[in-house]
């Protein structure tokens, strides 16, 4: 799982790190919120890789580029799903469990609406909370 990918700028590094990690396949693509320095890199990341599906929010509040990327991603035909709080999903061997804890619901602010990730992998556990605010 990639969760984000920096912007556009950012890209050939993204890139660099998963190949020279053997990665060849991206399970999911989480874009946590519409904001260029969160989304910019993806379009690299699914032109280099395989990538199964993208989670988003459902924020329409987005920065110039974001529309472009859901129109690459249809055209590529990388599912998209949208996801809110009280969502699970687990890895094909059930062994990463991913736990959805934000947004219930959108508000004014889309960094407010970021998709804020709670991931527990054998005893591990790590809070991804994007640029949510208080």
């Amino acid at each position: 799982m990639l969760i984000d990918a920096g912007d556009s700028s950012h890209a050939p590094a993204v890139v660099r790190y998963l190949q020279q990690h053997n990665v060849s396949t991206i399970n999911t693509v989480m874009i946590t919120h519409p904001h260029k320095n969160h989304f910019g890199g993806v379009l690299s990341v699914i032109d280099t890789f395989k990538v199964e599906k993208v989670f988003i929010n459902s924020d329409l509040n987005a920065e110039e580029g974001y529309v472009q990327l859901l129109e690459e991603l249809k055209s590529k035909n990388i599912p998209v799903r949208m996801i809110s709080r009280g969502i699970f999903v687990s890895d094909k061997s059930d062994s990463v469990q991913i736990e959805i804890l934000h947004p219930s619901r959108l508000i004014s602010s889309t960094n407010a609406n970021s998709i804020v990730t709670w991931i527990k992998f054998q005893g591990f556990s790590c809070l991804f909370t994007s640029d949510i605010e208080s």
